[in-house]
């Protein structure tokens, strides 16, 4: 994990990490408004110790793009990043629901899609919810079938995801 101290004024000094920032701060150079920088801020997996303001900030984020507040930009790294957020806690169901709003957005990204059906799938085989995960590994061979992450989806369909 990357952690550094980032300048706000003068005499004031904040920690951040790549793990944190979208709470803490963002790393130095980012150069974003908050209001235009949903996809920057989602991909920051936050640190265990402030996950429910953690989560909170990726449920705004998402609010915010359903809202149409940030115009074309990808903000389906909030649900990415709620859902990583509730994987490690090991709230597989919590984590399988945020992995499937990914697939709610018109147009999404489509690796970012393909990484979030497949987790889900992870997540529907550790619930013992097997014929959702092959639905969510099915996806992710649909969006790009010649990828490394159809070939996970693909191994995954064969044998079942186990932690």
């Amino acid at each position: 994990m990357r952690v550094g101290i980032e300048r706000c004024r003068p005499g004031c000094r904040r920690p951040w990490s790549r793990r944190g920032a979208a709470l803490v701060g963002r790393p130095p150079g980012l150069g974003l408004p908050d209001e235009q920088a949903p996809a920057a801020t989602a991909e920051f997996v936050p640190p265990s110790e402030s996950a429910p303001e953690a989560a909170a900030a990726y449920r705004k984020v998402w609010q915010n793009g359903r809202e149409g507040k940030y115009g074309n930009l990808h903000y389906e790294t909030a649900a990415w990043g709620l859902g990583e957020l509730l994987r490690s806690q090991k709230d597989y169901a919590g984590a399988a629901t945020a992995y499937e709003m990914v697939n709610e957005i018109p147009e999404p990204d489509r690796e970012t899609q393909q990484k979030a059906n497949l987790a889900a799938g992870e997540m529907y085989d550790l619930l013992q919810k097997r014929d959702l995960a092959l639905a969510h590994y099915q996806a992710v061979i649909a969006t790009a079938a010649n990828s490394p992450l159809a070939d996970t989806a693909r191994k995954r369909m064969k044998e079942a995801y186990r932690e």
